[in-house]
């Protein structure tokens, strides 16, 4: 008899079920391979995603920039989703959400958003009052009454503090989809992938042809893609700083070998564009994606070597097997693949200060030293 918290039974008569996710590309990254795994093992089950978006507002005007958020358009081209409900930025638009999700009577509902875990225990029962509800959290004390009330909507609780030891958010939820479904493979575990749109590939090929950079060419150099812009101003780069690497290492042995790729989003284009402008470099190209959330990895995918502050983009760059050096201003164990070779973790020499007192000699010892071990 398989030793799992989600009945076989109740398994085997499901038509579909609902996973609620947190809105991030980061976690998706690892996500998606256990939400395959089930998808394989459980065929005729419709898996339906609640994408909950943490910042949700009634300022109107806030929300064009929330819907264009690049996961949607990941999930959008998948073919292991059935209906997806995205709208859940808007406090007016939720309860249409909610009442939509209530209509499909969900037999399963699991969340596995473990940063709100009272209010997304509250929302898997209000979605499906007469299902089986999982989801994430921390096992209350006798003495917390209300994080008790919340916690028994639950079915079952998988207790965060189980977890803390598996380290990186992919191996927690190996360990969740384990427990909750007993269907998980080794290869699940340690093969990431990004299936990107063959027009999106395609797209990428054109552009780095449009920029000059023929990577067929036997006497073409390597492409470094940067990306400096984090959550806020503390978890970015300085430009100034980029502009003395990019310098550094057109003055070393690798010479005119290198093109360098500036990764920004729209608010930053101007910025950036009025920055080199008065700093004029060659081999250097200012990337925007804004049509679809495929042109970054596709970008990405054709680059030799990833410096990137702690994003998305990293780990995008580790599901694409790309070299990656990653600016952080403290080592997060959820989200730090420290296992893995290809990433090469940098932090400021003050435990706790912001990316930008990574020196920028730091950054070029480690370009050299992955470009020497064979990039």
């Amino acid at each position: 008899m398989p030793n799992q918290l989600v009945p076989v039974e109740l398994l085997n008569k499901a038509h579909k079920i609902l996973f609620i996710i947190p809105r991030s590309i980061s976690r998706f990254v690892y996500l998606q391979n256990y939400i395959v795994a089930f998808s394989k093992h459980y065929p005729h089950i419709k898996i339906d995603l609640w994408i909950d978006e943490h910042q949700k507002t009634r300022c109107f005007w806030k929300w064009k920039k929330l819907k264009q958020y690049g996961l949607y358009d990941w999930v959008q081209e998948s073919p292991y989703f059935n209906k997806i409900y995205t709208q859940t930025y808007s406090i007016s638009l939720l309860k249409k959400m909610i009442l939509q999700a209530q209509q499909e009577h969900y037999s399963i509902v699991v969340s596995l958003d473990n940063h709100r875990p009272l209010y997304s225990a509250r929302l898997a029962r209000c979605i499906a009052p007469n299902g089986f509800v999982a989801g994430v959290g921390k096992q209350p004390k006798w003495y917390n009454l209300f994080t008790r009330w919340h916690t028994r909507k639950l079915d079952v609780l998988l207790d965060e503090a189980k977890y803390l030891d598996q380290g990186h958010v992919f191996n927690q939820y190996a360990s969740w989809f384990k427990e909750l479904f007993d269907c998980i493979n080794q290869s699940d575990s340690t093969e990431l992938s990004i299936d990107i749109p063959r027009r999106w590939i395609s797209f990428a090929k054109l552009r780095f042809l449009k920029w000059g950079l023929d990577k067929k060419s036997k006497n073409f150099g390597k492409v470094f893609f940067i990306n400096l812009f984090g959550s806020s101003q503390g978890q970015s780069w300085p430009l100034e700083q980029v502009l003395e690497v990019m310098n550094a290492l057109k003055r070393s042995e690798l010479g005119a070998d290198i093109s360098f790729i500036i990764n920004v989003q729209s608010a930053q284009l101007q910025q950036v564009k009025k920055f080199f402008d008065y700093n004029s470099f060659n081999d250097m190209i200012i990337f925007s994606p804004r049509d679809n959330f495929f042109q970054l990895p596709a970008i990405i995918a054709q680059c030799d070597l990833v410096i990137s502050v702690h994003t998305s983009v990293v780990h995008l760059a580790r599901a694409l097997n790309i070299s990656t050096i990653v600016l952080a201003s403290y080592a997060d164990p959820g989200m730090m693949h420290n296992n893995v070779s290809s990433w090469n973790a940098l932090f400021p020499h003050n435990k706790g200060s912001d990316v930008k007192n990574i020196s920028s000699y730091q950054v070029i010892n480690s370009i050299l030293k992955v470009v020497n071990s064979g990039l």
